[in-house]
């Protein structure tokens, strides 16, 4: 159990915690154009049911997302206390599932934060402070975050928060990514709960509704309408295979990973080195693995000083165009990239010691590449923006957070084992 802290940090922390949270909020405002202004006004001449089930025919099946949104985004004092305050939800709950056993939730928040603070100011700018972006995509990821919180830990909870926590899910699932995220990570947590003999009733009431919430998502008449218009953003979409519209998906995550303002995926390969470095179990590839990973954060560290001419050819800070299709460079950085992500996926299989921690490491990983493949299979692959990586960067927190718990573990057990040698020298 981590010490408790002072009442000197704690009020320090809470100080610090408190201006972060009014300078978020005076600096939120609506833009006048785009969604901001649509969504402002569109219920002067309608009523809520009337816009949600006209949006459910023509444009999107986000409909409580949606119709949270519209409710609450003419009152300016709303979503000024709740974009701040749902980004300190989200960091809590992260806390809670991965630094908990370490630290206080006073240090672990301002952790969780300066990671947070981290993500690149494009990707927070439209999926967190923009407040249209708020409530499709920083809101959903902090809910789902909040209901998985409450199937791991289901035994501590009171029947009111489990309640709570559904709801939260089926809500969560009005997104699409996310939808898939917490689909795929109930399914995991059922499968492994079933095989250790726990009971999973709560975890399937959860799966069930998620799914329902899903489907109704996908099943809306007005995304056929959504797509006839956005094929415009790509109109060769409809002709693509499988494995074009996959490289869509790779070109996406290559120009975030060569991005100088993506600083998470560098710290997540930092955390990645430092566990897979004080390990002390014998593996093979280690020298390979540690020399590879040194290799990437050079790499990286080499863009963030802005010398990008001495790593030009190993990345391709772009989106792939005709004019690049037959040029190594392209394939270089894409095969940098996809290595990156492998290697830190078999370090961590060397570093998890039990299958949950497996599941936790490999699974937020995992998670964080399969949501942006998945852009891929939309038409607006491109034409969405920085915003689609907001939960990938999250994913990559979390992922963070969970080497920084084992960087830990691992010192902890290296001194008890130096304690324990120290008689027999």
């Amino acid at each position: 159990m981590p010490a408790k802290d002072s009442n000197y940090v704690k009020a320090v922390s809470l100080l610090i915690l408190l201006f972060i949270f009014i300078m978020i909020a005076r600096n939120l405002s609506l833009q006048d154009v785009a969604d901001d202004a649509y969504y402002v006004t569109v219920l002067d001449n309608t009523t809520l049911w009337n816009f949600i089930h006209s949006r459910y025919l023509e444009w999107s099946g986000r409909t409580l997302l949606e119709a949270i949104m519209v409710s609450t985004i003419q009152t300016p004092i709303f979503w000024k206390i709740a974009i701040p305050g749902t980004l300190f939800f989200l960091v809590y709950q992260i806390w809670k599932l991965t630094l908990k056993n370490h630290c206080s939730p006073y240090i672990g928040s301002l952790a969780v934060i300066f990671l947070m603070f981290m993500m690149s100011g494009q990707v927070a700018a439209w999926g967190a402070w923009w407040v249209t972006g708020y409530y499709n995509y920083l809101l959903p990821v902090a809910l789902g975050v909040f209901g998985f919180s409450v199937i791991v830990y289901k035994d501590k909870h009171s029947n009111l928060v489990k309640i709570l926590g559904v709801f939260a899910i089926a809500t969560a699932c009005q997104q699409e990514q996310v939808a898939l995220a917490l689909i795929a990570s109930i399914l995991v947590m059922c499968i492994y709960r079933k095989a250790t003999g726990s009971s999973i009733y709560f975890e399937l009431i959860a799966f069930t509704l998620g799914l329902i919430s899903l489907i109704l998502l996908m099943s809306a008449p007005g995304n056929y309408h959504r797509f006839q218009e956005e094929i415009s953003w790509l109109p060769d979409f409809i002709d693509m295979g499988l494995v074009d519209k996959l490289m869509l998906g790779v070109d996406r995550i290559n120009a975030h990973a060569t991005d100088a303002s993506n600083r998470l995926l560098l710290i997540a390969i930092v955390m990645t080195l430092l566990a897979t470095y004080l390990k002390n179990t014998p593996w093979q590839l280690k020298p390979v693995v540690l020399t590879l990973l040194c290799f990437f954060v050079f790499n990286i560290l080499l863009s963030q000083q802005e010398l990008g001419s001495y790593t030009s050819k190993l990345n391709f800070n772009s989106y792939a165009s005709p004019d690049h299709w037959y040029s190594y460079d392209i394939f270089i950085s894409y095969s940098i990239t996809l290595l990156v992500y492998g290697v830190m996926a078999c370090s961590v299989i060397y570093i998890a010691d039990r299958y949950d921690e497996l599941l936790k490491y490999l699974g937020a990983l995992a998670l964080a590449v399969g949501v942006t493949m998945a852009l891929a299979f939309s038409p607006t692959v491109y034409a969405s923006g920085a915003r689609v990586l907001y939960l990938h960067d999250v994913l990559l927190v979390i992922y963070s957070c969970l080497m920084l718990s084992k960087i830990i573990n691992i010192r902890a057990l290296h001194k008890e084992t130096k304690v324990l040698e120290a008689p027999f020298r």
